[in-house]
């Protein structure tokens, strides 16, 4: 005996299926560096934004923020919703 509605069996599964594909779109994004000397850099480019680091300045976009000379660590966070927050050795310096 087949059961009569054969083709919404796999309806559920589908739906999971979609729900978790798509919510792994809006993941949070994240990295850190640690700077010691005037030669260390980096570039990132995330959501389209480029966070850049060179000769003691953050730069996002246009915008410089100086840090101290001195060994630091600078972590930034991208949230799912596009907010980026940078931190200079556990210190917020950015926030959007």
């Amino acid at each position: 005996m087949k059961p009569r509605f054969t083709r919404f069996r796999y309806l559920p599964l589908s739906c999971l299926l979609a729900f978790l594909l798509l919510s792994g779109c809006g993941m949070n994004a994240s990295g850190e560096h640690t700077v010691s000397m005037d030669q260390d850099w980096f570039k990132n480019e995330i959501n389209g934004r480029t966070i850049e680091y060179r000769n003691w300045v953050i730069k996002i976009g246009e915008k410089e923020i100086p840090i101290e000379k001195k060994k630091s660590t600078i972590k930034y966070q991208v949230s799912a919703s596009g907010k980026l927050d940078i931190f200079v050795n556990g210190e917020q310096v950015h926030d959007e």
